[in-house]
């Protein structure tokens, strides 16, 4: 017996030293027994693996509780599933939480309005998540509408509430983003040490200019530069260091839709292009600009094209209709284009082809990388990558 307690006592030990205790506990009117709200951890660049997910049944009306363990600082996504009432994939009530150690309250009238009280949420952040949830809750119910619309057959309702989902933070409620947005930014001034702003920064890092992520984390107080969100920032800082200008650029090997192997070095002397694209608005603006560039300077640039799918954008072609608009434009004449690139595509179907985002943090679409005759890096980024590439181009030779 004696031999045992100590085994538990052992155990509960190791589980203390490589862990952090949590708990969560919540009050929130309209949870009915049955219901389930599911934690999901977000994977966060640069991290080794995800925290352990995990469900609460809730067992007590309005409330319930819980308690774990994980091994760091973790960002959850809770997803509301409820048991009496159907659950809409694109409309799912959501909360987005940062979790340590210690207590989370969660409190609300609703499921879609919930006030986070930790040692983390102070009064400004508590400000923003009931701004976000006020905003996410009307937006998750056109979808609901739009698909109760078209589930009855009224196409015309249905549209009409999805095009306000879509449009949600651009037409809609553009004034109340917007108000969203200072708050955010507000936040990050006066708090730039705070897990909220690390998480922040660490996730915006490779989208955003290397000199303004530098810069944000120069601000960070040697504490926080050396907890564990700090240092996962610290590590995305070094690896984006590498696509400065004039720093050799990364090696890459593809196979085209056409079989063809290419590499780096096999256009060397010329001006390199990656553009990493995809049926999304913003390639549909831009895919036109690219070609444009291409036909103009193609005796000294090559356009290397990746995206995720050709047969998938070939099969979207075959069954659009001619009069189909997307953006206000004929979405037949788009997908066409694409499909007749006057470049070398390849798609990130296997894994040396995959490799290229991984070596080069392709981070969103579209996306460029423009490398010099040289193989030097001169700018990695989304649409100012491009501009740089045709600024550049153009200086050198001309209209």
């Amino acid at each position: 017996m004696k031999k045992i307690i100590v085994i538990l006592v052992m155990c509960i030990c190791s589980i203390s030293a490589n862990a952090m205790s949590f708990s969560i506990e919540g009050k929130i009117t309209g949870l009915e027994i049955g219901d389930t709200l599911s934690f999901g951890a977000i994977g966060l660049p640069g991290a080794p693996g995800k925290a352990a997910e995990f469900d609460i049944i809730i067992e007590k009306q309005d409330e319930f509780y819980y308690r774990g363990f994980h091994d760091n600082i973790t960002y959850y996504i809770m997803t509301y599933k409820p048991v009496n009432k159907p659950i809409f994939q694109d409309g799912r009530t959501r909360l987005f939480l940062l979790v340590k150690d210690g207590n989370t309250r969660l409190l609300g009238k609703s499921v879609e309005n919930i006030e986070i009280q930790s040692e983390i949420y102070n009064e400004a952040l508590q400000e923003i998540t009931k701004l976000e949830n006020t905003l996410n809750a009307e937006r998750n119910e056109y979808y609901r509408k739009g698909d109760a619309a078209y589930t009855s057959g009224d196409t015309v309702k249905g549209k009409e509430y999805i095009d306000k989902f879509n449009n949600f933070y651009y037409s809609v409620r553009d004034k109340e983003f917007t108000k969203l947005q200072k708050m955010r930014i507000q936040y990050y001034s006066d708090f730039p040490s705070s897990e909220y702003t690390v998480l922040n920064s660490l996730q915006s890092a490779r989208a955003m200019p290397f000199a303004e992520s530098l810069a944000k984390y120069n601000k960070m107080s040697e504490a926080a530069q050396n907890d564990y969100l700090g240092k996962l920032y610290k590590n995305i800082i070094d690896r984006l260091a590498v696509f400065e200008a004039g720093n050799n650029a990364p090696d890459f090997h593809l196979k085209t839709i056409t079989g063809k192997e290419i590499s780096l070095e096999d256009f060397r002397g010329k001006y390199v292009l990656i553009y990493h694209w995809e049926l999304c608005p913003g390639s549909i603006t831009i895919d036109k600009d690219v070609v444009e560039l291409y036909q103009k300077y193609k005796a000294h640039l090559e356009v290397i094209g990746v995206t995720r799918s050709i047969e998938a954008i070939s099969s979207l072609y075959e069954d659009a209709d001619e009069n189909m608009e997307l953006m206000g434009v004929k979405l037949k004449s788009v997908l066409k284009n694409m499909l007749e690139h006057p470049w070398l595509d390849a798609e990130r179907i296997n894994e040396e082809n995959e490799k290229i985002a991984e070596d080069y943090e392709i981070v969103g679409m579209p996306f460029f990388i423009f490398i010099s005759p040289e193989g030097k890096m001169i700018h990695r980024g989304f649409q100012d990558a491009f501009d740089t590439a045709r600024k550049e181009l153009k200086s050198k030779f001309g209209e």
